[in-house]
């Protein structure tokens, strides 16, 4: 196994499968250096120190990011960019997403559905970042 660490860039990792595969990957002897978008980076950060991960070997960076709003997405962006310097992402999970029916009336600040916002401005983020 390498001692060098690997870059894990992801979105939609705040619960679910995307919680579970960082929590798994902070379980490895694989050093990695996380930047992940969350809504909320105060709670998601708490929740993965709970894990009591050894942060010797793993660096945990944790962005807000609201795949709703575009100019959240290019911050994020913007911030995995400086974090990475010249290093580069070895990978890339654009996990988040959000389903809700087509009939459900929302007042919404835009003239975009919000699914459409958070479904794809994901790209980008990836169209951002040099691999």
């Amino acid at each position: 196994m390498s001692s060098i660490a690997k870059t894990f860039v992801a979105t939609g990792c705040s619960s679910g499968l995307g919680f579970e595969l960082v929590k798994q990957l902070l379980a490895q002897s694989q050093p990695y250096k996380f930047i992940l978008g969350a809504r909320d980076p105060k709670n998601v950060t708490a929740s993965f120190a709970a894990l009591k991960y050894d942060e010797k070997k793993h660096d945990l960076s944790i962005f807000q990011l609201e795949l709703a709003d575009l100019k959240s997405v290019k911050k994020f962006a913007e911030q995995t960019l400086e974090k990475l310097g010249k290093g580069k992402v070895d990978y890339l999970v654009l996990n988040a997403g959000l389903l809700k029916p087509a009939e459900e009336t929302v007042e919404w600040k835009s003239k975009w559905s919000e699914q459409y916002l958070v479904n794809h401005l994901c790209e980008y983020i990836k169209s951002s970042i040099k691999f």
